[in-house]
């Protein structure tokens, strides 16, 4: 049996604390979007302190910037802000656990998506991509139609990690 590092140690915790923040921050935003502030204004005021920051950053460290740097940065920020707001949205229509957990998929629909671009895929990673996609269906299905128990918050919010697909 491997002992841990001190190094390893710290990488468990920091991934472990990257996903209780990551997992606590739905059920902030639904805290946030039941006091009446719009998704707009939710996101601009999360985002707005990370963009000066980045901006500061910038300044001080002197980077410069190539206008092609320019072009492809503003395409995927509103790219992510498109993301995200689809996702913040969807979480006014949904369930915060269904809202975490459709965001999830993003990681196995990449072999899916690769599978659709006829890329190799090892089957393991196949196989796991379609038990989540049927373990959503599960979780949002309710029998009496296809999409019976699908809402529009449930949509809005898979589009968000379909899109990622183009990051």
């Amino acid at each position: 049996m491997t002992r841990l590092t001190h190094t390893d140690w710290a990488a468990v915790a920091t991934i472990a604390s990257i996903a209780i923040f990551h997992g606590g921050s739905f059920g902030a935003m639904r805290i946030v979007l039941r006091t009446g502030l719009s998704v707009g204004a939710s996101s601009s005021l999360r985002f707005a302190p990370a963009t000066i920051m980045m901006g500061v950053l910038l300044l001080v460290r002197r980077e410069p910037l190539a206008r092609r740097a320019i072009l492809d940065g503003t395409f995927l920020g509103l790219l992510l802000v498109t993301l995200f707001w689809l996702q913040t949205d969807g979480l006014r229509f949904t369930t915060t656990s269904k809202s975490g957990f459709i965001t999830s998929l993003y990681v196995p629909f990449t072999p899916l998506l690769a599978i659709v671009l006829h890329d190799r895929v090892q089957v393991g990673h196949a196989i796991a991509a379609l038990l989540a996609t049927l373990g959503l269906f599960m979780l949002v299905h309710v029998p009496g139609g296809l999409v019976s128990g699908w809402n529009r918050g449930d949509f809005e919010t898979l589009l968000a990690p379909c899109c990622a697909w183009d990051i």
